[in-house]
């Protein structure tokens, strides 16, 4: 029995310090799981802003070049002068077009990935400029040009508002630091009217 509480009196530490590791463990495990998560969600974000600015210059492209060639060739030969972040994404879209000429599933399938609404509505005028011809190409082409011109302009002007967030909240740091000085001295002053001096 004696020999038992001994037992116990010495495992008990180990035990405890044994779950604190554990449990520390277990938390820096998690941390690391989110500062992974939060990094990689940060290159996503990063690279869908990229591509949502440089896809309407790409679009500005391909819509001078089909002027004179066909939506396949237009995009074929947009490529050399393409963004690179988009280059791997068109090569895509031509292999599609190349094997399903008439589907819309190259088209649907290009940058997927993202799931961007405004890039869905172009790709999709461009399927149906491709499949129904000239007829009515001039107007929906025309419309895209509109489109995209705001989309650029939208594009650009959130990325001035975030530069200017950023400068704003470098601005607050002299006023916060000031707040901190002014904090610490009414203290000072506090204690120095307690002591009776």
């Amino acid at each position: 029995m004696k020999l038992h509480k001994n037992l116990m009196f010495i495992l008990v530490p180990f035990i405890l310090v044994g779950g604190k590791v554990l449990l520390s463990g277990i938390i820096i495990l998690l941390l690391l799981e989110g500062m992974i998560y939060l990094n990689v969600y940060r290159q996503y974000k990063k690279q869908l802003e990229l591509l949502l600015y440089e896809f309407p210059m790409w679009l500005r492209e391909l819509q001078c070049l089909l002027a004179y060639n066909t939506v396949y060739q237009a995009i074929k030969l947009s490529y050399p002068i393409a963004p690179k972040s988009l280059r791997g994404s068109i090569k895509e879209l031509v292999r599609g077009i190349e094997v399903q000429p008439s589907s819309i599933g190259p088209y649907h399938n290009f940058l997927k990935d993202y799931d961007s609404l405004e890039v869905r509505k172009v790709m999709k005028v461009l399927h149906r400029v491709s499949v129904s011809g000239t007829n009515d190409a001039n107007i929906r082409l025309n419309a895209m040009i509109v489109e995209s011109h705001h989309w650029l302009m939208f594009s650009r002007n959130q990325k001035k508002e975030v530069r200017i967030t950023h400068v704003s909240a470098l601005g607050l740091i002299p006023l916060i630091c000031v707040g901190l000085l002014f904090l610490l001295l009414m203290g000072l002053v506090v204690v120095s009217l307690m002591e009776g001096g």
